[in-house]
């Protein structure tokens, strides 16, 4: 069982679904909501709200997770190939820091990156300086006018080693199939933006350890599947 940690003060429910959709199509797959607003509650439908567990186009989601421990224990029985999980919670944040992968979440407004400053430095709070960190940057544009320079600077204190930096642009086309997968059964990515496309099968590339060509295959079958 592989878990991959997804942190950042930035709402990734559209992001995990998409990835939750791709690797399904191989793998067993369990999205944990470690997010302190409990974001995921109703960002996509249900059919019995009070499970412990919900299915949902080929994975599973499990909400209310409070802490690494509480998800050990809430998977014990179960036999998922790949559990991501999104965690945006200061106050435990350090429970989740460990060899796993992780990924960083993040647009370049201010109040998003002075907050997943705050959550870093929660998660390396008890990190030894010398003890470098492999992270991946996903980072939303608006504009090219600013780049990850004020974000290297905010974080430039903690002992990060920036595996990579994917970025993608704002686009109405994402918000829109964001908010129309939200009331749907399935799952469609068909008119996401190119930009947006590229970075996903990015991620879905470095979490499965296969190339770019795989990665876009996969993608194929997935949206072949839908229809």
């Amino acid at each position: 069982m592989k878990q991959i940690i997804f942190l950042g003060h930035y709402d990734k429910t559209d992001m995990m679904f998409y990835l939750g959709k791709l690797i399904s199509m191989e793998h067993s797959v369990l999205i944990a909501d470690a997010t302190e607003s409990g974001r995921y509650e109703y960002a996509y439908p249900k059919l019995d709200i009070e499970a412990d567990v919900h299915q949902y186009d080929g994975f599973d989601v499990m909400e209310n997770v409070c802490s690494p421990i509480q998800l050990k224990e809430r998977i014990a029985e179960t036999n998922y190939d790949y559990v991501l999980i999104d965690v945006d919670y200061l106050k435990n944040v350090q429970e989740w820091s460990s060899e796993n992968p992780v990924f960083l979440v993040t647009s370049l407004d201010n109040t998003v990156m002075q907050r997943n400053c705050q959550l870093l430095n929660g998660f390396f709070e008890q990190s030894e300086a010398s003890e470098l960190k492999s992270i991946t940057r996903i980072v939303q544009r608006a504009t090219d006018a600013f780049s990850e320079e004020y974000l290297d600077e905010l974080l430039d204190h903690l002992p990060i080693q920036w595996h990579d930096t994917l970025v993608y642009y704002v686009d109405e086309r994402d918000s829109a199939q964001k908010i129309h997968n939200q009331f749907s059964n399935q799952i469609s990515m068909s008119k996401l933006s190119g930009e947006y496309k590229t970075v996903l099968k990015q991620v879905l590339s470095a979490i499965l350890e296969i190339d770019d060509k795989e990665a876009g295959r996969l993608w194929k079958r997935t949206e072949r599947r839908r229809k």
